[in-house]
């Protein structure tokens, strides 16, 4: 009988440790989501035999009970991978799926950083916090969507001080944006952040969605969108630019300190 509470480190990377986790993770449907009281490592890259759909499956099962894991999750994969009830990491996170794909659509806490190299739509709205931010590597993949609108804790980047999705249609975030956003195809582009930005310069479609959370502009601000640029919530500025082909509405703005 597999137990609620796995007292030691799971590692999956072959068939034999697949056993193994399976005789500690039972996976029918009236059995219980589990939490993992140490460290997660999954493999299915190089030697791993983790290859035939059957056993790729075996490990979705696996993956899909588990609801909470005390220490690091790594996953390096081809395949695509799902961990349907994983809501809480006391660790960090690393995404290594350059080749296949991690899906972890409840995930709502990772106590230290995320890393992730996955390419396609990298969606998790339900992620509240990270505490060390998100890191998305975009070598060798071509990112088109991305959902962590739901942060409250951390922010997303692509390098230092910078956020930049070259083919991302769609960018939906929240924190403070950082000195660089380069998102120049996405028609929709959306920040929940309330807090104040700080100096950004902003580069969009934004023909369908462009919107900023905050109501306060504490450093340089420019934008450049093909779509209306709408701010009517932000009330004060500092230095404002903003360049668009469509409209500006800034409804709201009572305070202007200067203008670029």
């Amino acid at each position: 009988t597999a137990n609620a509470v796995i007292n030691q480190n799971v590692r999956i990377t072959s068939l034999a440790e697949l056993s193994l986790a399976e005789d500690l993770i039972a996976t029918g449907e009236d059995d219980p989501n589990v939490t993992i009281n140490g460290s997660l490592v999954v493999g299915t890259t190089g030697a791993s035999d983790i290859t035939d759909a059957a056993d790729v499956a075996r490990l979705n099962a696996v993956l899909d009970k588990i609801k909470v894991v005390m220490k690091t999750v790594t996953v390096t994969t081809d395949e695509a991978l799902t961990a349907a009830s994983l809501q809480y990491i006391q660790g960090s996170l690393d995404i290594n799926a350059a080749s296949g794909s991690f899906s972890a659509a409840k995930l709502t806490t990772v106590t230290e950083a995320m890393e992730i190299n996955q390419g396609g739509a990298l969606l998790m709205p339900l992620l509240n916090s990270v505490a060390g931010n998100i890191l998305i590597q975009t070598a060798g993949v071509t990112v088109t969507s991305v959902d962590f609108s739901g942060l409250t804790e951390g922010a997303a980047r692509t390098a230092a001080d910078e956020l930049a999705l070259p083919n991302a249609t769609s960018v939906k975030i929240s924190g403070v944006l950082p000195l660089t956003v380069n998102c120049p195809l996405a028609t929709t582009f959306e920040s929940k952040s309330t807090t104040a930005q700080t100096t950004t310069t902003i580069t969009v479609d934004g023909s369908e969605l462009f919107s900023l959370g905050s109501a306060s502009f504490s450093g340089q601000v420019t934008i450049t969108a093909k779509g209306a640029v709408t701010l009517a919530g932000v009330t004060t500025a500092k230095v404002l630019g903003i360049t668009s082909d469509a409209g500006v509405d800034l409804g709201g703005l009572t305070a202007l300190t200067d203008s670029a």
